[in-house]
């Protein structure tokens, strides 16, 4: 009889160290992401790199006037797993591109240029240029000052 308690109780613990386990692999990959400032994405390199580093989940770039060469972007985008997608309505080769598991927000994003013909105009409403800042994940008081500079 002891032997069977002593059997239940390692049960118990062993299923609670593997529940542990998969907890925390859970919060460490789906690890909240922080805020950038706005002059971290100011040139295209430095803002697929925020993506890269995990420092924010979604990005937007226009390949055609890019400071960044076209084949070193689709190298990066491969090379480090990132996901991308197309926005056809912008002429100027462009792509959002994201961490594997935001398809939502870049979905959202692209939602969102579409409405502006591709772009992430700067005449967009206040509503949608805020959230356009808070998908790409800029700290709120560049959002706040950009919107109130219009």
């Amino acid at each position: 009889m002891l032997v069977g308690v002593f059997d239940l109780i390692w049960l118990i613990i062993e299923g609670i160290a593997k529940l542990a386990i998969k907890l925390f692999n859970y919060l460490k990959n789906t690890k909240r992401h922080s805020t950038i400032r706005a002059a971290e994405a100011h040139r295209d390199h430095t803002a697929v790199m925020t993506v890269v580093n995990k420092k924010r989940n979604i990005g937007f770039i226009t390949l055609r006037h890019s400071t960044l060469r076209k084949e070193d972007f689709w190298n990066i985008v491969n090379s480090k797993g990132l996901k991308t997608l197309s926005v056809p309505l912008n002429p100027n080769d462009c792509y959002i591109y994201y961490i594997q598991g935001h398809e939502k927000q870049a979905q959202e994003l692209k939602d969102i240029a579409d409405k502006y013909n591709g772009y992430l105009a700067y005449w967009a409403t206040k509503e949608d240029t805020r959230r356009i800042g808070e998908l790409l994940q800029y700290d709120p008081k560049d959002i706040e000052e950009f919107i109130n500079k219009e």
